[in-house]
């Protein structure tokens, strides 16, 4: 699919097979993801189907576990060991990890959302997100997707979305609601830790846990 209205209309598509069903149905996991560039989607070292567009490519993330963690090789031309995928699309190269590509802009995947939220709320009775947080993978982040205007939306108020501006096309994201996007992380992760802190001595094994992040206001929907 290359345009946002095929996009559209494959969300309204299997949306409205909902409507054959008795009970209530709820859609999981879904994601805002444009193509199949998602870094390891097909697994460890390995892809799904082949890419339709050019993916993007960023710097892999490094462990937050400093004193527990060890760094890859972020100077080999391609790192294996290799799946079934085309390495030249999924292994890591130069300490690059792919990512969705830029052939959609934001104006576009924001339209894309607002079907995607229009035909759930019409359809469906609820929805889950592939993810909360992860590191390079904005369209499958639920926290930087709303952050990003593209899920900032609650239940039962698809009416509205029709007046809300979009965001304006960019050739590359607003650093300042990456920037925040990157604070609702951290303190998503703050949580966690603290998570870790008082329910970790129930597992059986022990792994130091990941280290506290600075807390920040933050409204989340979950």
């Amino acid at each position: 699919m290359n345009t946002t209205q095929e996009f559209c209309d494959d969300y309204e598509r299997n949306a409205a097979t909902a409507d054959q069903v008795k009970y209530e149905v709820w859609f999981g996991e879904w994601a805002l993801a444009t193509d199949v560039c998602a870094h390891w989607l097909g697994g460890f070292n390995d892809g799904n189907t082949d890419p339709q567009f050019q993916c993007k490519w960023v710097d892999c993330p490094k462990t937050y576990m400093t004193d527990h963690g060890t760094d890859f090789d972020r100077t080999a031309a391609t790192l294996g060991p290799f799946g079934t995928g085309n390495s030249t699309n999924v292994a890591i190269q130069n300490g690059k990890c792919s990512t969705d590509s830029d052939f959609f802009s934001q104006e576009e995947v924001q339209t894309i959302a607002k079907c995607a939220l229009k035909s759930f709320d019409k359809h469906l009775n609820g929805t889950f997100f592939w993810t909360a947080h992860n590191e390079i993978e904005e369209k499958w982040d639920y926290v930087k997707a709303w952050d990003l205007g593209w899920l900032n939306h609650t239940r039962g108020d698809t009416a509205g979305l029709d007046g809300v501006p979009a965001t304006p096309a960019a050739p590359s994201l607003d650093p300042a609601l990456l920037e925040h996007a990157k604070e609702s992380a951290e303190e998503l992760e703050g949580e966690l830790a603290s998570a870790w802190k008082k329910f970790g001595h129930l597992l059986p094994f022990k792994i130091p846990p990941p280290p506290k992040k600075p807390q920040t206001p933050h409204n989340f929907l979950f």
